[in-house]
């Protein structure tokens, strides 16, 4: 099992990359297979397990709430991540070969950083971490579609707060915002 095995201190997400093979997904409504290439997005709180597959190339990130709120930062499309982040969703990485070369890539460097551990080493992995993040954004989340999934006043609240900062200095109107 890669879910479920390791607890952080706090509050978790994981991301778990599946380059060859098939994993099963199991939650309470039952099991699910999926199969590679892939990116699986699991967000806090879920009672999503992952179970690979024999034979299967898997990858497996655990952020803690410090390390995924740095990656996710402070740009307009900060609120978009922050919803995206609190739902569970995976990303099929099969016949988009720029797209498995990115992912792989920013997973790539965040290893390489983490055991290399030079100076800064938590600042390019995080700065990896948004790459990873955009890139789902990008291609499994519609952000308009998001947004109306998600109209909660909490949201809107946080959307005002992230558009105010954003573009306080364009001395934007009322009712622009």
């Amino acid at each position: 099992h890669l879910g479920g095995l390791v607890e952080l201190p706090g509050r978790s997400w994981q991301i778990v990359v599946v380059e060859q093979g098939a994993i099963w997904l199991d939650d309470a409504d039952g099991s699910e297979q999926i199969s590679g290439p892939l990116i699986l997005w699991i967000s806090d709180g879920s009672d999503q397990r992952v179970r690979a597959c024999a034979g299967s190339l898997v990858g497996h990130l655990q952020l803690g709430e410090a390390t995924l709120s740095n990656a996710i930062g402070h740009k307009p499309e900060a609120v978009d991540l922050r919803l995206m982040a609190a739902r569970s969703f995976h990303l099929s990485l099969a016949g988009d070969d720029g797209l498995r070369r990115d992912v792989q890539g920013a997973l790539d460097l965040i290893l390489r950083e983490a055991h290399e551990r030079a100076p800064g080493y938590e600042t390019v992995a995080e700065a990896q971490i948004r790459v990873l993040l955009v890139l789902m954004w990008r291609h499994a989340i519609r952000p308009n579609e998001l947004r109306l999934a998600s109209a909660s006043s909490a949201v809107i609240l946080q959307r005002f707060r992230q558009l105010v900062e954003t573009h306080f200095r364009d001395r934007w109107s009322v009712a622009r915002y």
